[in-house]
């Protein structure tokens, strides 16, 4: 079976608890999992917490570099994972 890599994006202020425990279940379907901070405008920053999650181990955390223009936040995360990270055939795109 081909696994495709899922991206996904997480604003860092907020914290989608039944999406975390849901992702512990649909993790094996995939090949790699990159979760893309995004939204830097926003606080508090809880990315730290979501760092040291220990039971998201498999799981790729990504942080964009800061633009100086004002992009989309969705075009930004993906594009920093289909150039620097995903190598996969196949890719899904989520956004919480």
């Amino acid at each position: 079976m081909i696994k495709c890599d899922l991206v996904l994006c997480a604003p860092k202020h907020l914290d989608f608890i039944w999406f975390r425990y849901n992702l512990l279940w649909i993790r094996p379907y995939f090949e790699n999992v990159y979760i893309v901070f995004t939204q830097d405008t926003m606080s508090p920053d809880i990315s730290e917490f979501m760092l040291r999650c220990t039971e998201y181990e498999g799981v790729k955390w990504v942080r964009p570099q800061k633009s100086t223009v004002e992009r989309d936040w969705r075009d930004v995360a993906m594009k920093e994972v289909l150039k620097n990270h995903s190598r996969a055939p196949y890719v899904m795109f989520y956004e919480q």
